[in-house]
């Protein structure tokens, strides 16, 4: 556990509970536990996740400092917040109101008004956050994103469990929500969170996972290894037909890539890469992979990534 967490007030400031104190302590509570958080990290996994331009964006846990990095340019900002000074110095917000979704989760929108919603280390100190979580969902446009992010200090539930019991956690709050897709894990700077889109149709939610695997390729076990084998000459992704993009190798210490460029397949529909999340869901292992192929080898592989936008800023063709 971090160092930090003994630094904080008594177990009482890390409640779970509805008592009437609850929002009280949480206004500053939640400005301290911001502090702990390297900005640019928060900032960091922001622009990864949005990265339309003219984005509505709604941010659940606004205070004084920004949450928006300058790369991404919402046409509209709302933050929501216990502390009303705090908010109006918020150079970002375009409106701000004062809300405890501790005591009322229902938030005051109207259906299908965000393109984005954020939560920054805010979770912990939810009573109701599987209301929570579909309330966002019922605000969030068809395809909009939630951003859960969170830090090292935790209620007394939360100390309990070892990281990948955290985003256990956090993505089971998602589940129970039943309102988005499978959620999926982004990390920087040891900060964690977990995000997950509100479905476009109502048929993207009710499809079983049973279906959705049986239809994950379109080509049989046999064309699929055929495929594989004609890459070098095809640059295609066997298992999606996807023209496979040159990317450019992030050269590092542990790097033994005998090429300076990869062909990667970055089709968000290809089922190794759907079909990626869940496999590693059920190893509680974050993220998913990318068919990949190594142009001086010959030879197809996988790369980790941990979220639909990794890879993306490093291809040149």
């Amino acid at each position: 556990m971090s160092p930090f967490c003994e630094n904080f007030p008594t177990d009482a400031l890390y409640k779970i509970d509805d008592t009437d104190d609850t929002a009280a302590v949480t206004a500053d509570a939640i400005v301290r536990r911001a502090d702990i958080l390297t900005p640019s990290a928060i900032r960091g996994l922001v622009s990864r996740l949005v990265v339309d331009e003219a984005s509505i964006i709604l941010d659940l846990t606004a205070n004084r400092d920004s949450h928006i990095p300058d790369v991404v340019r919402p046409s509209k900002v709302v933050g929501v917040g216990l502390n009303e000074r705090n908010l109006a110095e918020n150079p970002t917000l375009d409106e701000y109101l004062l809300h405890d979704l501790s005591q009322t989760p229902s938030l005051p929108f109207d259906d299908n008004t965000f393109d984005a919603a954020l939560c920054t280390v805010y979770i912990d100190f939810m009573v109701d956050p599987v209301a929570v979580f579909a309330e966002v969902a019922r605000v969030l446009k068809p395809g909009g994103s939630f951003l859960v992010i969170f830090s090292h200090c935790y209620v007394k539930l939360w100390r309990q469990s070892l990281g990948e019991g955290r985003l256990k956690r956090v993505r089971n709050t998602f589940y129970a929500s039943d309102a988005f897709e499978r959620p999926r894990v982004l990390m920087a700077d040891s900060v964690f969170a977990v995000y997950a889109e509100k479905p476009a149709t109502v048929d993207v939610m009710r499809q079983s996972t049973d279906d959705a695997a049986s239809n994950r390729y379109p080509y049989s076990d046999e064309e699929i290894g055929e495929r594989r084998r004609q890459v070098q000459d095809t640059l295609r992704c066997p298992y999606c037909d996807s023209g496979l993009k040159k990317w450019v190798v992030t050269q590092t210490p542990f790097t033994e890539w005998p090429s300076e460029y990869q062909y990667v397949c970055l089709n968000d529909e290809c089922g190794y890469f759907a079909g990626g999340w869940e496999t590693l869901a059920e190893q509680e292992v974050p993220g998913s992979y990318r068919f990949m192929f190594e142009p001086t080898i010959g030879g197809c592989y996988s790369i980790p990534v941990l979220s639909r936008n990794d890879l993306k800023d490093r291809i040149v063709d």
